[in-house]
C-alpha cells in the first residue's frame, strides 16, 4: 500500500501467506523527524521569499525633457463646472444633421431654387429640427370609443385577472393606458419614472397588427420578422411559438413552425378563415377552431396550470381550451358584476383599435419658431 499523497515510497507485491516485516519505533520516529525537520526548512524558505520587496529598476533615457517639451502652465484657479442658465440653454442647438436629411435638405433647396427662393442653410435647418423636437409632445388619437378605464376596474389584458401581488404588480402604460402583469408582460422590475409598452415605445403614431389573429388591441410584443408584431397572449396558446428571451418574453419566434393547417382554420366567433393562426378545442373529436384572442372576447373556458411530471422532469405548462358546446361542467365564470364590468372593459380595449399617439406642436409655438 501506498500511503496518500506520498510518491516518494515504492508499493511492492505481498503474497497471502508472506510475513509483512514490521518497523520498529526508532525507524517510525527518525523518519517522522526528517519530515518535520524538511517542512520547517521549507517554511523559511518561502518566508525569506515574501519577506523580501522587490527591487525596483530603472533606466535613464537620453534628451527625455527634449522631447516632452514643457509644460502647460497651470491655471491661476481651480476648474469649476458652471450651471447655464435657462436663455443659455434655450439657445443650445442640439440637433446634429446627418446623410438622411442632408440628402432631403438637398431635394427641398433644389425645389426652392426653382420657386425662386434662397436656399436653406444646414445650421437653420438643424435650428428648427431642434426647435420642433423639443417643442412637440404625443396627444393621444382615440376611436371614438368609450374613454380608458379607471385603475381600480383595470384587470391584465393577458391573463384576464385583476389580481396582483407586490412581485406582480398591474402595470399602466403612460402613453395607452393598457394594463398588464409584470410576469404576464415580462417586466422582472417596476421602472422608475414612465413606463411604456412596446407598442408605444417602438410605434407610439402608427397602429400595429398581430400576425396571428384579426384583433388590433392589446399587449404586443415584436416578433422575430422585420416589421410584424403579435400578442403576447396569441404567442403563449399557440402550442408551435416559443420566445427567445423567457423572462422579458421577447422577441416572439417560431411563427414559421406553426403549420399550414392552422392558418386555414375557420374561427367559430369571428368567422374568419385565413386570418392569423387559430387553436382547437382541447375536447375530442372536435374541430372548433378560433383565435386566442376571440376566444378571451366570448368568455370561452381557457384554463392554464402547470403539472408535475412523476418521472421527476421539470414543471409543465397544461392549456386546455374548450368550445362554447364542449365547456366542462365544473367551469362557473364570475358571476361578480365588478369583475364582470372589469372583464368587459378589457375585451373591448382588445377590440377596438388601439390608441396611437401623435406628435403635437400648439399653433403659437410654431409661429414663435417661424
Amino acid at each position: 500500500m501506498t500511503p496518500v499523497g506520498d510518491e516518494s515510497i515504492k508499493t511492492s507485491k505481498v503474497g497471502m501467506n508472506d510475513s509483512i516485516p514490521l518497523l520498529s519505533l526508532e525507524e517510525i520516529n527518525v523518519d517522522e523527524k526528517k519530515i518535520i525537520a524538511q517542512n520547517v526548512e521549507k517554511e523559511k524558505e518561502d518566508k525569506a521569499i515574501l519577506s523580501s520587496l522587490p527591487v525596483a529598476k530603472v533606466k535613464e533615457i537620453d534628451s527625455y525633457e527634449e522631447q516632452i517639451g514643457e509644460a502647460e502652465p497651470l491655471p491661476n484657479s481651480y476648474v469649476r463646472f458652471m450651471e447655464r442658465s435657462g436663455e443659455e440653454l434655450d439657445g443650445e442647438v442640439e440637433y446634429d444633421l446627418d446623410e438622411e436629411d442632408s440628402a432631403w435638405l438637398g431635394m427641398i433647396n433644389d425645389r426652392r431654387k426653382a420657386s425662386g427662393l434662397p436656399p436653406m442653410e444646414p445650421d437653420t435647418f438643424e435650428l428648427l429640427m431642434d426647435r420642433l423636437e423639443k417643442e412637440s409632445y404625443f396627444q393621444q388619437q382615440t376611436n371614438g370609443t368609450a374613454g380608458i378605464a379607471a385603475d381600480e376596474d383595470a384587470v391584465c389584458c393577458i391573463c384576464m385577472d385583476g389580481e396582483c401581488q407586490n412581485s406582480n404588480a398591474i402595470l399602466f402604460c403612460d402613453m395607452c393606458n393598457l394594463a398588464v402583469h409584470q410576469d404576464c408582460y415580462g417586466v422582472p422590475y417596476i421602472p422608475e419614472g414612465q413606463w411604456l409598452c412596446r407598442r408605444c415605445l417602438q410605434s407610439p403614431s402608427r397602429a400595429v397588427d398581430c400576425v396571428l389573429c384579426p384583433n388590433r388591441g392589446g399587449a404586443f410584443k415584436q416578433t422575430d420578422r422585420p416589421a410584424t408584431w403579435a400578442h403576447v397572449v396569441c404567442a403563449l396558446w399557440i402550442p408551435e411559438v416559443r420566445f427567445a428571451n423567457t423572462v422579458f418574453l421577447e422577441p416572439i419566434d417560431s411563427i414559421e413552425s406553426i403549420p399550414a393547417a392552422r392558418w386555414k382554420l375557420t374561427c367559430c366567433v369571428c368567422k374568419r378563415r385565413g386570418v392569423g393562426a387559430c387553436i382547437q378545442c382541447h375536447k375530442s373529436n372536435c374541430y372548433a377552431a378560433f383565435h386566442v384572442t376571440c376566444a378571451q372576447q366570448a368568455g370561452l373556458c381557457m384554463r392554464m396550470r402547470t403539472v408535475q411530471p412523476a418521472n421527476g422532469e421539470p414543471m409543465l405548462v397544461q392549456k386546455t381550451a374548450y368550445c362554447e358546446t364542449h365547456t366542462p361542467a365544473d367551469y362557473k365564470p364570475s358571476t361578480n358584476p365588478a369583475e364582470a364590468r372589469r372583464r368587459a372593459i378589457a375585451n373591448k380595449k382588445t377590440s377596438s383599435a388601439p390608441v396611437i399617439s401623435i406628435p403635437t406642436i400648439p399653433p403659437e409655438r410654431i409661429r414663435e419658431i417661424a
